[in-house]
């Protein structure tokens, strides 16, 4: 897999054209609309999309047709998921079935987070296609990320440059502590996204790949009894046996209770059935925290596939 040094233009097709694909939930039509004036504002290309980004289709394959007439497209450049929400993984088999048509098509960049997972895992494991784990299209229209978020997926999409560096890590086991304190040099090809996709995904034909990689994962308003327990999963099947490093994104995005005190009570339980795991099961992995991976409005674009280093 390709290496990278602190920073790097990446080999892609450049960009030509944005369509805007739903493979989840959908989302209101005017806000959907409203990207036909900000996307070519932003990036000087043509948007498309279709109506299934706020009508929902009759069924997977019918959505699954929809997706693909993009994919087939050589003149889209790029696939931008509108939002996450539920339904991708649906339309997996029918992506299987139109292989050897994806294998022909012009290779796009794919960008978005959270359902979409199960879209990136595919698409980069399967086809080696620029799978990038990031801001959902619609969030251009909610400003919801970050400066820095919206930052750099302005200069990954227009520029092609991506830093091919995870820094600011906290350490959050031994194995994390010494490597820090060492200032050991971690280097690998990244994978990973919503741990609550990336479990449905066992045994399907996308499941991850994680062995000799580098595995962050994030989620959505979990507590921590929930996150301890899917990860003593992956760790049963051997999905964290020969990781490089593990990287915990944001696992709450903003509250798990509207009462402050409860909110912050429920925090501090994540973080802490967190640590245990990481420090009773990972003894021989380092474990990381970064804030800027997940349904925060902070979600730095990570390319799978490609190497990352750690920096902490």
């Amino acid at each position: 897999m390709p290496s990278s040094p602190c920073s790097f233009i990446l080999p892609f097709t450049p960009l030509t054209k944005i369509a805007i694909v739903a493979t989840a939930s959908v989302s209101p039509e005017i806000e959907v609309k409203m990207l036909e004036k900000i996307i070519p504002e932003k990036f000087s290309v043509p948007v498309v999309f279709g109506s299934e980004c706020y009508i929902p289709p009759k069924n997977a394959q019918e959505k699954a047709e929809r997706f693909l007439s993009y994919c087939l497209d050589d003149s889209v450049s790029h696939l931008w998921s509108c939002r996450g929400g539920e339904g991708s993984a649906d339309i997996i088999i029918y992506l299987e079935e139109n292989l050897d048509k994806l294998r022909q098509a012009k290779p796009k960049m794919l960008i978005g987070f959270s359902d979409f997972t199960a879209i990136l895992i595919f698409f980069s494991q399967k086809l080696s296609w620029p799978a990038v784990h990031g801001m959902g299209a619609l969030q251009w229209v909610r400003k919801f990320p970050d400066d820095l978020t919206m930052s750099k997926t302005l200069d990954l999409v227009l520029n092609k440059k991506y830093p091919g560096v995870l820094n600011n890590l906290k350490a959050l086991n031994q194995a994390g502590l010494k490597v820090q304190e060492s200032k050991q040099i971690i280097q690998g090809e990244l994978t990973g996204g919503n741990l609550t996709l990336l479990s449905i995904g066992i045994k399907d034909s996308w499941e991850i790949e994680t062995a000799g990689k580098i595995l962050f994962i994030e989620d959505w308003n979990e507590k921590g009894y929930q996150m301890q327990r899917a990860l003593k999963y992956f760790y049963r099947i051997k999905k964290l046996e020969n990781i490089k490093a593990l990287i915990i994104g944001d696992l709450m995005a903003g509250r798990l209770d509207p009462d402050d005190f409860e909110n912050k009570k429920q925090e501090e339980i994540l973080w802490r059935l967190i640590s245990v795991f990481a420090e009773e099961y990972l003894k021989k992995i380092p474990v990381f925290y970064t804030p800027r991976i997940g349904h925060g409005n902070a979600n730095d674009p990570l390319v799978l596939g490609w190497d990352v280093r750690l920096e902490y």
